[in-house]
């Protein structure tokens, strides 16, 4: 049985590359996160609501946008390169049965996708709220920080959060990749 040494030197063995996909991840999240605070303002003095609303609402709207297109991203991205053949005269769809089942298609998987882009807002949005904790933190300090310098600061702890409660929970992977591309 390793000693309690022994795991503690493996652990820290894997901390640079474990720091590695934390700046990673961080960099990512503060990309999407300086459009998706436009898009909050934006939402805030268009529709005159709260802070909190704004936020989630262009939180699902970022999210949606990324999950079809990762998701339609990757269905057409073999498109040319498949070769299918034609089907037999016995399963072959007429013109209309065939646009019919594409677009029933289409919607059913529309649909899912949106519902799934809900769920990850609801879900990202604790950590949202730490990063503008944190941000505002930063930036109400005597000495006033560089506003990016605060966003990121808030983006890297949340990245840190977020990491932490999947490490907790592996199997929230696994799920979302399965509500995102299986479910249904």
């Amino acid at each position: 049985m390793p000693s309690p040494l022994d795991a503690f030197t493996e652990n820290l063995s894997r901390l640079p590359a474990f720091m590695a996909l934390v700046l990673f991840a961080s960099i990512i999240l503060f990309s999407l996160s300086i459009p998706g605070s436009m898009l909050t303002q934006r939402i805030m003095h268009r529709f005159k609501w709260k802070w909190v609303r704004a936020c989630l609402a262009a939180t699902y709207i970022e999210i949606a946008v990324l999950v079809l297109l990762v998701y339609f991203g990757l269905y057409l991205l073999p498109a040319g390169s498949v070769q299918t053949g034609t089907l037999p005269p016995e399963l072959q769809f007429d013109a209309w049965n065939e646009f019919a089942f594409n677009a029933s298609t289409f919607l059913f998987v529309l649909a899912r996708n949106l519902l799934a882009a809900g769920v990850l807002a609801f879900l990202s949005f604790p950590f949202i709220l730490l990063a503008t904790f944190v941000q505002d933190f930063f930036s109400s300090k005597p000495r006033k920080w560089n506003p990016l310098i605060a966003r990121g600061a808030g983006t890297l702890i949340a990245t840190l959060a977020l990491f932490f409660i999947v490490s907790l929970f592996p199997w929230t992977v696994t799920a979302l990749v399965y509500l995102f591309f299986f479910a249904g």
